[in-house]
């Protein structure tokens, strides 16, 4: 499994090479495993209030493919492409594996720091839904058919400490969280409600297929 190694810049200039280890079922579907990708070298200032969250952070290509793993409960990000209503496209850590289209992602670039997530399975992009209320308040959905704004950006910003990813939603200036504490249809739900990074609710791995 090739892995891609992200360069860390410390406070005293000197260049450390990180890497991780991962495992998909993926591999026996493409012939190779995703990689998992590094909190690389940030570009900017640190950001956020836990020590180390950076903004900037390279190795994320333009048009590639990506899953996401909860750092909370070790499950992977999947799109509900089969709820229906206002909660169809629903973004829920829930899946053991990243080994379907409901858990991939491609990456668009956006210019600067700011991303747009779309869906492989439905082709529809991750969007913050600020107008809706309750626990589906500021919840992440795979539903809009182009980025149309703020709504469907965001900063991946990176932890070195413990190699980590997060999503900050440029919508409302919140991190996305997972909702462990949530039952039933919405348990595990991602929403951008954390004003900062409080802990492994907020920290995701990366993955590059």
């Amino acid at each position: 499994m090739r892995k891609i190694h992200g360069l860390v810049l410390s406070v005293c200039g000197l260049l450390t090479t990180v890497s991780l280890a991962g495992n998909s079922a993926e591999a026996s579907e493409s012939g190779r495993e995703p990689t998992p990708v590094s909190a690389g070298v940030a570009d900017s200032d640190q950001v956020g209030t836990l020590a180390g969250v950076q903004r900037g952070c390279g190795g994320l290509p333009n048009g590639g493919t990506i899953s996401l793993r909860s750092a909370s409960n070790d499950r992977y990000v999947a799109a509900e492409v089969e709820y229906e209503g206002g909660s169809n496209g629903l973004l829920r850590a829930r899946s053991g594996d990243n080994a379907g289209s409901w858990e991939h992602y491609r990456l668009r670039h956006q210019g600067g720091t700011v991303w747009a997530l779309q869906n492989v399975n439905n082709g529809r992009y991750v969007t913050v839904e600020r107008e809706a209320s309750g626990e589906n308040a500021n919840a992440l959905r795979a539903r809009a058919g182009t980025v149309e704004g703020s709504w469907q950006e965001f900063e991946l910003q990176c932890y070195q400490g413990t190699a980590t990813w997060m999503l900050y939603a440029l919508t409302n200036d919140r991190y996305v969280s997972v909702e462990r504490e949530f039952t039933g249809y919405n348990a595990n739900a991602l929403r951008a409600r954390s004003a900062s990074v409080g802990g492994s609710w907020e920290q995701f791995n990366l993955y590059l297929h």
